[in-house]
């Protein structure tokens, strides 16, 4: 028999349709390796006795004696031709008689033995390949054991073909991946109880068996692949381990550390650029059983205990905390749990933020906050609670000198899009179906996770979902084999069923839905294959027939214009932040108002960004606040930042926003990649909202970009609020749409001269400007020199005031 080694075929994910829904997989190990022995157990058993562990082993983590490894157990499917290559001399065997051996041969001159290794069972195995009579070198003694063993899979199963030695992944784990646009790595990098905390606790890429899987091939993943990264740091790392990692996927590494700049030829290559990193601050905090859990608990009560800046900033509002009682737990720990969570991937981001730099924030680098199942345990509210109140000062109480939106430190937020049927006890698949896949209220789920990102100004992003249908009482996460619930997700009808789910998804508001998970055994409820030699099941057929299609539109929120919207989420004491889905049905100016029962002031937000204040002295109607909306799904929101508890009765979205004034507050705004040089936002009490943003500019050219969402087609006048001082430059203002900058950019009113010799905060009329399209925009502007009398090029922005004429 001829047999053949092949380098892997398989698809690239950067093919798939671009208006197709944006999904992600949650992969698992299933023959990720096309190196077996990457997959085997960590230990090397006796020659006899098959899963002990007892295997003698060098200092290399080689076999020093006659033994053993349990390549696989539990799984079917392995059937096929093997190639194996190993530096010395040996024997080989199988156990229970499922392998034959041929063609082995020793090259004296590289001390590499090879052969062929066929298996020829496709059942369920336990499966054990074995070396006897061992040499690692020629002149050394019988059973002194062998190293680098390297055991290639066949090209797929039942194949004479094996994958080639310099192959990593196999080509059915890179055609599953393919499929997405980006992979979730939390079980591979062993994220649940992972207890990493030091650089040097992690797993290197050249240690045989990758559980957890080393960084650098998850980088390697993504790059064979073209998929983004979706990463889970560690609840124990350090900042120093952080810092490590973001340096790893931004230059590569040596193999042990990371470079901190750009390599001509690096041991492991960075991310490919254009790529994507996804990053989550572990896995589940909020989930008693895992590790992290108690990791994050016990951190909170430390910090109670001691009363320590980091207590003060988790309750920086005060909480009653009475405690320990005599199991050690305090008053409202919980709450401060969840903010711990957002804080910590707050800090993330900064960390992240300092390696790859504020260009790339948002854009490649995505932090992302994913909570509890439809907010159980408050963990949305608490966890976006500290981003706004706290770290944007949202409640109107200066907590920090410089106050960021949420959408500084995070991209996206979300939760889990999991569903069942309407009885996942039906005594038939036909019954099963009958009640309705997904569940008759999922879609209200679902809505009711994606306003918390969609409130914020955030992207709506599903961390796992997919199928999850589960008979109660079954054997934890599995089904009993043979039953309705185990074999309804392999009826052609799951297909439809999941088309409808990642509808309904995307029709909420959703954005990015990650799937869980991608293989697993048959009666485990959330593998969407038992068999990753074939992607033809019911849920890959969805995903397939997913990727063909346009994403569907959000249907969510209450038309707008109009009047008298509740939507349910105005009942009880205004307290706090609510927030509402709205649709528009046309691109242009609108304004809202709401209707409160109470004296109050409250901040009006619209997509998560505050467009003003109001105040009212009894019950009535706060006075209107003008936006800019296109055509599509917006938010809006309504903080009671005021010391009463009034009742929210109703709010209105009306059109037009005639005699009023749209103000967009310069430390509010995104600074996109396309600033330069430095720019920071500085404090001061007679800036507009206390705040300004300075472009730390020293030579004409410099330039800094602000970009201002929804702007409607209609005539401005604009106004700017610049702080004047006696290193200022001179700047020409220059606006452009957002999606093409370059295309569209024309220079609106004159150079303005920011000198004086003294400090003033100033207002200056730059005349009227008239976008055609509603949409993004880019205001820009670009340093043309200074006054004579200038010691430098600096220049300062208040505000931006667009006044509709």
């Amino acid at each position: 028999m001829l047999f053949t080694l092949a380098a892997g075929l398989f698809l690239h994910a950067d093919a798939l349709n671009a208006a197709a829904p944006t999904m992600g997989i949650n992969l698992t190990n299933d023959r990720l390796f096309a190196d077996a022995m990457r997959g085997a157990r960590p230990n090397w058993d006796s020659p006899t006795h098959y899963g002990d562990g007892t295997g003698v082993v060098g200092l290399d983590g080689w076999p020093a004696a006659d033994a053993s490894i349990m390549l696989w157990e539990g799984v079917g499917n392995n059937d096929g031709n093997y190639f194996i290559q190993f530096n010395g001399k040996a024997k080989l065997g199988a156990s229970f008689g499922y392998a034959s051996f041929s063609n082995q041969m020793w090259d004296p001159a590289s001390n590499t033995t090879t052969a062929w290794m066929t298996v020829t069972s496709n059942g369920v195995q336990n499966f054990s390949l074995v070396f006897t009579n061992t040499q690692r070198t020629a002149s050394s003694a019988v059973g002194t054991g062998v190293t680098n063993v390297k055991v290639m899979r066949p090209l797929t199963e039942g194949s004479t073909t094996a994958l080639a030695a310099t192959e990593m992944f196999t080509d059915q784990a890179e055609n599953l991946v393919s499929k997405f646009k980006l992979i979730r790595f939390m079980d591979l990098t062993g994220t649940n109880g992972n207890t990493q905390t030091a650089w040097t606790d992690r797993m290197l890429p050249s240690t045989r068996k990758q559980s957890p899987l080393a960084w650098e091939h998850v980088v390697r993943l993504c790059n064979d692949t073209n998929c983004d990264a979706y990463i889970n740091i560690p609840e124990r790392a350090s900042d120093d381990y952080i810092t490590k990692l973001a340096q790893l996927f931004k230059y590569g590494s040596d193999g042990v550390n990371p470079y901190t700049s750009p390599q001509a030829n690096p041991v492991y290559p960075p991310l490919a650029s254009g790529r994507k990193i996804y990053i989550e601050n572990s896995n589940e905090v909020w989930n008693g059983r895992f590790g992290q859990f108690n990791d994050n608990l016990n951190a909170v009560k430390a910090d109670i205990a001691a009363n320590n800046a980091e207590y003060a900033i988790l309750n920086f509002d005060n909480l009653p905390m009475t405690g320990p009682d005599a199991s050690g737990n305090y008053l409202n720990q919980y709450p401060l749990c969840w903010r711990r969570i957002a804080k910590r991937l707050a800090d993330i981001s900064n960390l992240w933020r300092g390696v790859w730099g504020d260009g790339a924030m948002m854009t490649t680098i995505r932090p992302i906050f994913e909570f509890q199942y439809a907010n159980a345990q408050n963990t949305a509210v608490d966890g976006m609670d500290i981003m706004d109140r706290y770290y944007d000062n949202g409640d109107n109480i200066a907590h920090v000198a410089v106050p960021r939106p949420v959408s500084y430190y995070f991209w996206g937020a979300g939760g889990a899009t999991y569903f069942g049927a309407g009885d996942n006890n039906a005594t038939t698949i036909d019954g099963i179906f009958a009640s309705g896949v997904p569940y008759s209220s999922f879609a209200t789920t679902i809505a009711g996770e994606t306003i918390w990102p969609k409130a914020y100004g955030l992207q709506a992003i599903a961390y796992e979902g997919g199928w999850s249908v589960q008979q109660s009482g079954g054997n934890g996460y599995s089904n009993p084999a043979g039953s309705p619930a185990c074999e309804s997700k392999y009826d052609p009808r799951a297909k439809q069923a999941e088309i409808d789910a990642q509808n309904i998804f995307n029709q909420c508001g959703g954005d990015v839905n990650v799937f869980y998970a991608s293989s697993g055994v048959r009666t485990w409820i959330w593998g969407m294959t038992d068999n990753i030699f074939t992607l033809a099941s019911p849920l890959y057929d969805a995903i397939d027939a997913l990727n063909a299609s346009t994403q569907a539109a959000p249907t969510v929120g209450a038309a707008v214009p109009a009047t008298g919207i509740s939507s349910g989420n105005t009942t009880g004491q205004f307290t706090g932040r609510r927030n509402f889905f709205i649709r528009a049905t046309a691109d242009g100016l609108y304004n809202v108002t709401a209707n409160i029962a109470g004296p109050t002031t409250v901040k009006v937000y619209v997509d998560g960004r505050c467009m003003g204040t109001r105040s009212l002295t009894s019950t009535g109607t706060i006075a209107p606040v003008a936006c800019g909306l296109t055509a599509g799904l917006h938010t809006v929101s309504f903080r009671n930042v005021s010391t009463y508890t009034s009742a929210f009765t109703s709010f209105a979205v009306n059109s037009g926003a005639a005699g009023l004034t749209i103000q967009y507050e310069a430390e509010d705004l995104v600074i996109p990649s396309e600033t330069s040089p430095a720019w920071r936002i500085f404090s001061d009490p007679a800036a507009s909202a206390g705040y300004a943003t300075v472009l730390d500019a020293t030579a004409p050219g410099d330039f800094m970009t602000l970009l201002v969402p929804n702007v409607a087609a209609t005539v401005y006048r604009i106004k700017l609020g610049i702080k004047e001082f006696s290193s200022r430059g001179i700047s020409q203002m220059s606006i452009g749409r957002a999606d093409n900058f370059a295309g569209t950019a024309a220079n609106v009113g004159a150079p303005f001269d920011e000198y004086l010799n003294g400090i003033s905060f100033t207002e200056i009329d730059l005349g009227t400007w008239s976008p055609g399209t509603t949409s993004d925009k880019w205001f820009q502007f670009k340093i043309t020199g200074k006054d004579a009398a200038s010691a430098g090029y600096s220049a300062a922005f208040d505000y931006i005031k667009l006044i509709p004429q």
